[in-house]
């Protein structure tokens, strides 16, 4: 198969960002996908339900971490959801390699940005603010 061509350079003044292709897929794909047994504990589901546990905690675990790091920068993302979060595999026996991408941040701003109807709109809807 043939390739497209290059795209030209930006013009000046304009930025292009280039990411590296990994192929991820969201998190919300999860739940959705068959798993093999986990060996012999998994004719019994006990080793699936502690992997498919162990994926879930980790994911969980990085997902916050990834928010953590965005917050701590002083950026709200005000668009995350399941889409928003792609994960490195769906094997639930791959937890320990495990690694959670935070994307889609068009609608990611800084508290500066926001007036203070939308700050108190947000606190009181997640029960962290004035009422």
């Amino acid at each position: 198969p043939s390739l497209a061509p290059p795209p030209p350079p930006p013009a000046a003044g304009r930025l292009w960002l280039i990411f590296r292709w990994v192929p991820l897929r969201t998190i919300g794909g999860f739940a959705r996908v068959e798993q093999p047994p986990a060996g012999l504990a998994g004719l019994f589901d006990w080793g699936a339900a502690q992997a498919r546990r162990e994926w879930v905690r980790t994911a969980s675990r990085e997902s916050l971490r990834a928010l953590a790091a965005l917050h701590a920068a002083g950026v709200a993302h005000r668009s995350l959801g399941s889409s928003s979060l792609l994960v490195s595999t769906y094997e639930q026996r791959e937890a320990a390699r495990l690694r959670v991408t935070l994307v889609d941040l068009g609608f990611a701003a800084t508290p500066a940005l926001l007036s203070a109807e939308e700050i108190a709109a947000a606190m009181r809807q997640a029960g962290c603010g004035p009422t």
